[in-house]
C-alpha cells in the first residue's frame, strides 16, 4: 500500500475517532440530562456542607501539577489501557466521563450562579479535547487486534507512538494551568 494513501486513510480514521469519542461523552451527558435530571426518585438532599465546592474542612487547594498529573493518569488510562482492551474501556470511560459532569453541571445549577459555573468550566474545551486525543490512541487497539486475527503484518501502524501522546500532552498542561486562574 502507498504511504500517501496510508497516511490519508490514518488521518480519516483520527477524524472518525475523534467524531466517535465526542459522540460516546455526549451520549453520556445527555444520557444523564434525560434519566436522571427530572428524576424525583434520583434527588438527594444537598446542604452546602456536603457539597465538594463549599467544604472547608480537609479540603486542599490543588496546584496545576497536581491538576495536570491527575489528568494525565485518566489519559494514560483512556489510552493505553483502552489500546490494551481493544478500545472497550475507553468507550466506557468517555461514556462515563460525559455522564459525570452531566452530574455535576446539573448539581452545580441548583446552588451556584451559572456565570460562576461558566467561569470555572473555562479549561473545559481543552481538556475535553485532550481526552478525545488520547481516546484516539485506545481506539487504535480495536484496529491492533482487528489486524492481528486477520493475519496482517502492518501492525506498525496502529501501535501508539511517544509523538502522538505530544498534543494531548501539552493541551492538559495548559488546561491545567487554565483551571488553577
Amino acid at each position: 500500500m502507498p504511504m500517501k494513501l496510508v497516511r490519508k486513510n490514518l488521518n480519516n480514521s483520527i477524524t472518525k475517532g475523534i467524531l466517535f469519542s465526542l459522540l460516546l461523552f455526549s451520549l453520556g451527558f445527555l444520557h444523564y440530562t434525560i434519566a436522571y435530571k427530572n428524576n424525583p426518585f434520583s434527588k438527594t438532599e444537598f446542604s452546602s456542607k456536603n457539597i465538594g465546592l463549599f467544604r472547608t474542612e480537609k479540603y486542599e487547594e490543588h496546584g496545576a501539577i497536581d491538576i495536570f498529573l491527575n489528568n494525565m493518569r485518566v489519559g494514560f488510562l483512556i489510552s493505553i489501557v483502552g489500546f490494551a482492551t481493544g478500545g472497550i474501556l475507553t468507550v466506557l470511560i468517555l461514556y462515563w466521563n460525559g455522564f459525570l459532569i452531566a452530574n455535576t453541571f446539573f448539581t452545580a445549577i441548583d446552588f451556584i450562579p451559572i456565570r460562576t459555573i461558566f467561569y470555572y468550566l473555562k479549561h473545559a474545551p481543552l481538556e475535553i479535547f485532550a481526552l478525545t486525543l488520547f481516546s484516539v490512541i485506545g481506539f487504535r487497539g480495536f484496529f491492533f487486534y482487528k489486524k492481528i486475527f486477520l493475519k496482517e503484518d502492518n501492525l506498525n501502524i496502529v501501535i501508539p507512538k511517544p509523538k502522538d501522546f505530544l498534543v494531548p500532552t501539552i493541551l492538559l498542561f495548559i488546561a491545567s494551568f487554565i483551571e488553577i486562574l
